[in-house]
């Protein structure tokens, strides 16, 4: 039986490292993890959530501080209140569990969890038991980034076995949460109930498992590295939408692989395989006037003519009318700000306001034609059309439509030097929110 040591930690610190911050619950895992951290000789602290969902909270966050005033490390106590309406209170402690140590970590620090081998073991069989797809087969990973420094788990090449014999040679001793007894819970039916099972019946199942995890970990970094270099090469060099024509001249699996990863690359959680499904499928057979939607919790993915467009799942309000001053700079609603040059020569207040049904423009050179001719010609995506701001004059005269072109009567009076600007500002989560107008095509 192989047992942890210091060196076990070291190897997997990223270079330029400081202080290691281990995740301490009192449990016998994260009391064996706090042993090894200081026997790197590295700084080391140490964070305790306490979740308050069991009478005993309490008593195990003053546990924790004794043992950390034993062994002479600081501890931070954070309280945090699951909330079940957010995916459940497993998944909302967990959430703000990670947000609370997070919010701790100074730069380059890097923060240690106990997770080992049969935890990850467990992972992957309640995930796949759950329907997970290829990708939920990594388990839980090895490092990621994590704020100003990094999550790391270096016990996940050793079983509980091996650390539960760590901890007996070095008497090391920990609380026990009840609720890992009750097998309740998803997790604690599996370690109860099924994992004695099955290693009964298959001595190497932990170890294979960790295999499959192993390997899940490396055909997803190959599959993402081709998918990205067969996005960024139907993108060229520019950023934003993705050209329809070459996407859906893919196979169907190619298709769902790239929105997939295209949809990664914006941050989201992806849809669920049906709901890709349908909406890939929405998007192939719509016909060219039509403005299909793949629409799920994270976001939305909207075709216009020969483009796709990653946007947000709620798309922000069309803001109310407001007047414009020389030298002022208002918000326009949650898509940006308008400001006007002190130097403009109108002395007069502009009114600005969403487009409506009946407006009728010239942009210079053109005969005059109605706003939504205007719209289609410019390539402006129809969620768009209701928010862009229409600049008036005194004499409701339209002078411009911020984001496409001076109308004819509004280069006369200004200038494009003159003229209001429109700042648009990006969704936090929609991708190419910002994408106002494309050339058709």
């Amino acid at each position: 039986m192989k047992l942890p040591c210091a060196a076990d930690i070291i190897r997997v610190l990223p270079p330029g490292s400081h202080t290691l911050v281990v995740a301490f619950s009192g449990g016998p895992d994260s009391s064996a993890l706090i042993h090894l951290a200081l026997r790197t000789e590295r700084a080391v602290r140490a964070v305790h959530i306490h979740h308050g969902l069991c009478p005993q909270a309490d008593d195990w966050a003053d546990y924790c501080q004794r043992v950390c005033n034993a062994l002479g490390v600081d501890l931070h106590i954070e309280k945090i209140s699951p909330n079940a309406q957010d995916g459940g209170i497993e998944a909302s402690a967990r959430a703000l569990r990670y947000a609370a140590i997070q919010a701790t970590l100074r730069q380059n620090d890097c923060v240690l969890t106990a997770h080992h081998a049969d935890d990850q073991a467990e992972t992957l069989l309640l995930r796949m038991l759950r329907g997970t797809g290829p990708q939920g087969l990594i388990g839980i990973q090895p490092q990621r980034p994590l704020g100003k420094g990094w999550l790391l788990r270096p016990l996940l090449g050793f079983t509980r076995a091996e650390l539960d014999a760590y901890r007996q040679r070095h008497d090391i001793n920990g609380v026990d949460d009840p609720s890992n007894k009750t097998a309740k819970a998803e997790r604690s039916y599996l370690r109860e109930r099924v994992m004695p099972a099955l290693t009964a019946r298959w001595p190497a199942a932990i170890a294979h498992l960790n295999r499959l995890s192993q390997w899940a970990a490396e055909d997803t970094e190959v599959l993402e590295n081709l998918l990205d270099a067969r996005l960024q090469h139907m993108r060229g060099a520019g950023e934003g939408p993705l050209p329809f024509a070459l996407w859906s001249a893919e196979s169907p699996a190619m298709q769902r692989a790239l929105l997939r990863r295209w949809i990664a690359w914006a941050g989201w959680r992806p849809p669920s395989g049906k709901q890709l499904e349908a909406g890939r499928r929405s998007l192939l057979a719509a016909s060219h006037d039509r403005q299909p939607l793949l629409t799920w919790a994270d976001g939305c993915i909207g075709r216009h003519q020969q483009w796709l467009y990653r946007l947000p799942a709620k798309w922000p309000a069309i803001p109310a009318t407001m007047c414009l001053r020389p030298g002022q700079t208002l918000a326009w609603g949650d898509m940006g700000w308008i400001e006007w040059p002190a130097t403009a020569p109108m002395a007069l207040a502009l009114r600005i306001r969403p487009p409506l049904s009946g407006d009728k423009l010239a942009y210079p050179g053109r005969p005059r034609q109605r706003l939504k001719e205007c719209f289609r010609a410019s390539g402006v995506p129809p969620w768009w059309r209701a928010r862009l701001p229409v600049v008036l004059d005194e004499q409701d005269e339209v002078l411009a439509v911020l984001g496409i072109h001076l109308t004819e009567r509004g280069d006369q009076r200004w200038g494009a030097g003159n003229a209001p600007i429109w700042h648009v500002k990006s969704m936090p989560h929609g991708g190419d929110w910002g994408t106002v107008a494309m050339a058709n095509e």
